[in-house]
């Protein structure tokens, strides 16, 4: 048995009918649809610690430490175990 024999008798049994795979190749479509849920969250993620980064290089403070104590800041590194919402979650009202 196919794989594809396999799915189609899977689907047929869940169902309760006879049921048919049929497959369409569409890289236009995939091209179109953009960018998954992770790589959003991936791009969202990379921006909030560029922007991070960049706040701590221009704070007041750290930047009187190097003047006064010299060197140079090598890498900053975000420990926020979840970064805040950019927008806020009106799906849960009324749930």
């Amino acid at each position: 048995m196919t794989g594809r024999q396999l799915i189609e008798k899977s689907l047929s049994e869940h169902f309760g009918r006879p049921m048919r795979l049929v497959l369409e190749d569409a890289p236009d479509l995939a091209a179109r649809a953009g960018l998954s849920l992770a790589e959003q969250e991936q791009q969202s993620r990379d921006a909030y610690e560029r922007s991070t980064e960049a706040k701590v290089r221009a704070h007041a403070a750290v930047r009187s430490v190097l003047r006064v104590l010299g060197g140079e800041i090598e890498h900053v590194q975000v420990l926020d175990k979840e970064r805040p919402p950019a927008e806020p979650d009106t799906n849960d009202e009324g749930a």
